[in-house]
């Protein structure tokens, strides 16, 4: 374990993993990260995040979901359904790969602390722990790794570039996960309501550069 020094990033951890292609189903022990920025796995998650788990042998093949509210479990083009449990609780899945699962984390946990376990037609995998905190928020990023420019856009959704700048007062519109619980609370997986109430965020600030 290191420390770095500013402006690198402040961990290193390194972690046996087991030989690659093996025949368990595994969960990288850093591979649980927001699926907008794909942030560190030391900013932890929060509840209702749009999550990202990366691993091996994670589904036969690959399947998405084709219906809101999303599915608890996906069934891959190579066969045997997919399941995520988070602290026990089945969360919605966006869609499923050999490497990777997208899932949305339960709105509703009461715990300080998220444990994930992916299960398939091979067995279940490792469990991976992960602290959980009111807001992670993450940007998407237009060049879809999490790196590139944010994925903000003008009310007409075009995207907002150097040729065609936000201006002063405008509104615009940024793609985030991770803002944490929903008052009223939103139903795991499903759509927000689409009249008032809403389901609003807490309160965030999100500063544009």
């Amino acid at each position: 374990i290191g420390s770095g020094i500013w402006p690198f990033i402040g961990i290193d951890i390194g972690i046996q993993q087991p030989p690659p292609g093996g025949p368990g189903v595994y969960i990288y022990p850093t591979g649980v990260v927001n699926a907008a920025s794909f942030t560190p796995f030391t900013a932890g998650v929060s509840n209702g995040e749009y999550l990202s788990l990366f691993g091996s042998n994670l589904a036969s093949g690959y399947a998405g979901a084709t219906t809101i509210p999303l599915p608890k479990t996906l069934t891959p083009s190579g066969g045997g359904s997919v399941q995520v449990l988070v602290n026990g609780v089945a969360a919605p899945i966006h869609d499923v790969s050999p490497g990777q699962v997208d899932i949305v984390a339960p709105f509703d946990d009461p715990f300080s602390y998220a444990q994930f376990q992916v299960f398939n037609s091979a067995g279940q995998s490792n469990v991976v722990t992960e602290p959980i905190y009111t807001t992670t928020p993450g940007v998407f990023a237009d060049d879809g790794n999490g790196l590139g420019v944010g994925a903000l856009e003008h009310a007409d959704q075009s995207l907002i570039t150097e040729s065609s700048p936000a201006q002063p007062g405008e509104t615009v519109q940024v793609y985030v996960s991770g803002l944490g619980a929903t008052f009223p609370l939103a139903s795991d997986g499903s759509a927000g309501l689409a009249s008032p109430p809403y389901n609003v965020a807490y309160p965030q600030q999100i500063t544009v550069y």
